[in-house]
């Protein structure tokens, strides 16, 4: 047996000669003894170019609707002239009770039981084959229509060999006008039929030979067409629908998924074999799956529902609190604040300390004068198991309607002091008694009556306006109860006080963003405390970094809020200016953790002259205070210190009443007094606010913030896009074999590479706020679970979810539909 080529027009095709000299092309192939070229099940000869050339259809139950044949001549001509108006069979006109493009279809069981001369035999028009399943249909794909034309029939044989895979034969029709003409033919071989839920069938087939085009088809001339067939090898899937009756093909060498819709499945069938049934799914996984799932989302549910039930108490709770405080808050006598031997110790490690310079504000010369190591350690304050003392002992009274400047040189303890009068979480021993009134107080009572302002202002979001920054604290640390109208007539009352109702739509400004002014910004600071009207008010260095100016109009103010509203207002200030140490009421000057004197500021100069220490004329009176108590030693202080408790020191009472400092979760029936009656008859809940108020107002902040950021957002959302459009051009319209499938595997690495780089800005996502959320936390803004929700959630949603989902869309339109 030989082979070999015959051109036709501009395509080439082969050819197989059989032992007995019989020619064979297309579907024809050598009989098993080499005599005889046959054609294939649904073809027969066209003896055109004296090659037995297996390109007509067999119309097997009927006959052509057509009597053109081919000559001899290299011409070719139109097979078919007419139609036929059987929408059945546009090919060939069939016998009663067959059907299909060449009347292999069988429509009823009686011309199967002639066929198979068995009167059990039926006809089977389900999709799920018996032995071999004919399918005809119609191509529904527009984009394959010109690759392949409008028809096709599949004949999958074998399937009862559960061993072994059996062969689907696959044939395509073009029509053209009147006429349909077969195009090409292939074999999908070792097709394996599985039925993966009930009413489908797929058969997977593991390679593909024989692929040839018909020698009367016009599609032969195309190129591309004879290429893809060259290359026609790899696996194929068919899946069919008896539900849908449709059939949809994929094959690893063509330019697509060929979908159709399919009128005709038939075969004759002499003995009745059960059709295979979709294998039975292990439930078990499921049920467990949703048990778990239900269990979970009942829990949910649960928390959800005991927590709106939670919020709506602590609203009530909080509402009967607020309206006792308005009743009796703002009383004549204010609210009186004792300190009484106030000692505060920390602990260190080393054996022995070589300076605390830096620590307490010993002098190192004063040390050195000590010759006895005894000595050294009494003056170094070292203690029993390594403990230093940074306060000793230190008893004051801060009465209302007045301002107390707490002054000293730089480690005396100033803001130490400060810190722990005004509830500020410190990392030592905090020792001792702090009445309110002549009463120990409770912690969180304590923090909704007191209000602080750091030394500086960066606690405030450059993003917001003054107007909005000074809301969000009323909104969150006055009750819900209190109507927004209210809230927002406390504000503007407040910038109005405060001299800020010009600037109320300016934002705050950060460093890469200009704002506000270092004065404007502390009157802000001010401004987010007294919008709930506290009866007491710490300061923390209120004039840093304030030009001359804005630091006396500063004072000002605080000395003017004390005197109008009867508040008790401490700060700790380093050095101030004549002028401004002239509006102080009284004085606490410091050194080296002990009170140096404590009195009336103009009493402290004539203090020092009885001391021997004469201020001179024109002299700042706060830099002569600092100059004379930094040239006294330390013998000296504690000679001529005023008003210093001598007590011994107690290192067993907390200064909150019944827990140890900063503890949240406490207990206390002696509350804040007024005078002698209780201003509060129950323990005071420690945020204003429920959780879902605190979420709302959260969340609210962080979307202006999140909008509002000019780098921010549009890095994201613009990065999308462009990497997005710039995927589509480099991958555009992919097809469907193993190099398309490679690169679009590249696309997706390159654009999960792009979003890992970008979800780095994630990083500081609590880093840059820290600031803020310490100090908001501190002053009793919200809980810390309120915060880390909103900050989630406005950070996932915009910039982790939406981002990734306008990159995939621009890139699955471009490169991954076909």
């Amino acid at each position: 047996m030989s082979s070999g080529s015959l051109i036709v027009g501009q395509q080439q095709y082969d050819w197989t000669i059989c032992d007995s000299d019989a020619r064979c092309m297309n579907a024809g192939y050598c009989s098993t003894d080499n005599t005889t070229c046959v054609c294939l099940p649904g073809f027969k000869n066209d003896l055109s170019m004296g090659i037995r050339n297996c390109s007509l259809i067999d119309c097997v139950n009927g006959k052509s609707l057509t009597d053109k044949v081919y000559d001899d001549s290299n011409t070719r001509r139109n097979l078919f002239s007419t139609s036929s108006d059987d929408d059945k069979s546009p090919v060939c006109s069939c016998q009663p009770g067959w059907e299909g493009l060449d009347c292999r279809m069988c429509s009823n069981d009686y011309v199967c039981q002639q066929r198979l001369n068995n009167s059990a035999a039926f006809c089977d028009k389900s999709y799920i084959p018996q032995k071999e399943k004919v399918y005809s249909c119609e191509v529904t794909s527009e984009r394959m229509i010109p690759l392949m034309g409008n028809y096709f029939t599949i004949d999958c044989n074998g399937m009862e060999n559960k061993t072994a895979g059996g062969n689907c034969y696959f044939r395509s029709f073009d029509k053209s006008d009147t006429s349909l003409a077969e195009t090409f033919y292939c074999t999908f071989h070792d097709c394996v039929l599985s039925i993966p839920e009930k009413g489908e069938v797929l058969y997977k087939c593991g390679y593909t030979t024989g692929c040839a085009c018909s020698m009367i088809s016009p599609k032969c001339y195309n190129q591309f067409v004879l290429y893809i067939l060259e290359h026609m090898t790899g696996y194929a899937n068919v899946q069919c629908n008896n539900e849908t009756k449709s059939c949809s093909i994929q094959h690893e060498n063509f330019p697509g998924v060929i979908q159709s819709t399919c009128d005709h499945a038939a075969e004759c069938v002499d003995v009745y074999v059960p059709a295979p049934q979709p294998p039975k799914q292990n439930d078990l996984p499921k049920i467990v799956a949703g048990a778990v799932g239900s269990v979970i989302f009942v829990a949910i549910m649960i928390v959800l529902i005991f927590s709106i039930i939670y919020s709506k108490l602590q609203t009530r709770k909080v509402k009967h609190e607020y309206e006792d405080m308005m009743k009796t808050g703002n009383n004549e006598f204010g609210a009186k604040l004792e300190i009484r031997n106030l000692t505060y110790i920390i602990r260190t490690t080393a054996k022995k300390i070589n300076s605390l310079q830096e620590v307490s504000g010993v002098n190192e010369e004063d040390i050195a004068k000590e010759e006895k190591e005894e000595e050294r350690e009494r003056a170094l304050h070292l203690k029993s198991k390594n403990r230093i003392t940074l306060l000793h002992g230190l008893s004051h009274t801060f009465k209302p309607g007045t301002v107390t400047a707490i002054m000293g040189p730089s480690g005396a303890g100033k803001t130490s002091l400060l810190d722990i009068i005004a509830g500020r979480s410190k990392s030592g021993d905090v020792f001792g008694e702090l009445l309110v009134n002549n009463k120990p107080i409770d912690y969180n009572q304590y923090k909704r009556v007191a209000g602080y302002v750091s030394q500086s202002d960066d606690h405030l979001m450059g993003t917001l306006t003054v107007f909005e920054s000074i809301m969000f604290s009323a909104e969150l640390r006055l009750p819900d109860t209190v109507p927004y109208t209210e809230k927002k007539r406390r504000v503007e009352s407040v910038m109005e006080e405060l001299g800020i109702s010009h600037i109320r739509d300016r934002k705050i400004g950060d460093a890469m963003t200009r704002g506000i002014s270092g004065g404007e910004k502390r009157r802000v600071s001010i401004a987010c405390e007294l919008v709930i009207a506290p009866q007491i008010l710490f300061l923390d260095e209120p004039t840093s970094g304030l030009d001359s100016y804005h630091a006396v109009s500063t004072i000002k103010t605080i000395c003017d809020l004390a005197t109008k509203h009867n508040r008790t207002i401490v700060f700790s200030i380093h050095q101030p200016r004549s002028n401004i140490f002239q509006q102080f009421d009284n004085l606490l000057l410091m050194k080296d953790g002990k009170i140096f004197y404590s009195g009336s500021a103009e009493g402290s100069l004539d203090y020092l002259s009885k001391l021997g220490h004469d201020c001179p004329s024109q002299y700042n009176p706060a830099d002569f205070l600092l100059d004379v108590m930094s040239e006294m030693s330390e013998n000296e202080t504690q000679g001529t210190s005023i008003n210093q408790n001598n007590q011994s020191l107690s290192y067993q009472q907390p200064i909150f009443k019944q827990s140890g400092y900063g503890s949240e979760n406490q207990e206390s029936q002696n509350l804040l007094v007024k005078t002698e009656d209780n201003i509060y008859t129950k323990k005071v809940q420690e945020y204003a606010t429920s959780f879902y108020t605190q979420l709302y107002i959260l969340s609210k902040r962080s979307f202006r913030n999140f909008y509002r950021n000019f780098y921010l957002m549009p890095a994201h959302y613009l990065s999308a896009i462009i990497m997005g459009l710039l995927l589509g051009a480099i991958y555009f319209q992919q097809s469907n074999n193993i190099q398309a499938c490679q690169n679009r595997m590249g696309s997706i690495f390159f654009m999960c590479a792009l979003l890992n780089f970008a979800a780095m800005s994630s990083l500081e996502l609590f880093i840059t706020e820290r600031t803020i959320y310490v100090r908001e936390r501190a002053n009793g803004y919200y809980l810390s679970i309120s915060y880390f929700f909103s900050k989630t959630f406005f950070d996932l949603i915009p910039l982790r979810v939406i981002p990734p989902i306008i990159m995939g869309s621009i890139a699955y339109v471009s490169i991954f539909q076909y």
